[in-house]
């Protein structure tokens, strides 16, 4: 429910995907009220932020889930749907806007499952470190629209 909103979005990670948050939501907010809206509207860490509030608990489990997703898995998706290249430039992106990177532990055979590899550990650390509700100062604030058009 929480990743409805991509349907029909022209990017998963940039602007417009950011917002793929708000379709969940509503329809939680429909059915069962608005904490439910919130706990799904604040699954995402960019859209916390934009609003000021805090990360919903469903954000941890949201990104321990891809921690755990076996590589082979995620990487025939995301190449199947065209989104690696995309989920690739803007991990560069928030690297230089301060976004935690981390080294891979093993080595990769190819440079997508070295980035995955990266994003599963950098997962992994952020879930340890803000399972407990601390305040996340590691995510930058959302991407605009100009900064994503300059890159696609």
């Amino acid at each position: 429910m929480h990743d409805l909103g991509y349907i029909g979005k022209r990017n998963l990670d940039g602007r417009e995907g950011q917002t793929h948050v708000e379709l969940g939501a509503a329809i939680m907010e429909f059915s069962v009220g608005n904490p439910w809206g919130d706990f799904t509207r604040y699954h995402s860490r960019f859209y916390s932020k934009r609003d000021g509030q805090h990360f919903s608990r469903l954000c941890v489990v949201d990104k321990l889930a891809l921690a755990l997703t076996p590589a082979w898995r995620y990487l025939s998706m995301v190449q199947w749907t065209g989104e690696i290249d995309e989920y690739m430039t803007l991990s560069k992106q928030r690297a230089s806007q301060g976004e935690p990177q981390f080294a891979t532990p093993a080595p990769i055979r190819s440079r997508t499952e070295q980035w995955f590899a990266q994003l599963q550990e950098y997962g992994r650390r952020w879930v340890h470190a803000h399972k407990e509700g601390r305040a996340d100062t590691w995510t930058p604030a959302m991407i605009t629209s100009t900064q994503h058009l300059a890159r696609t």
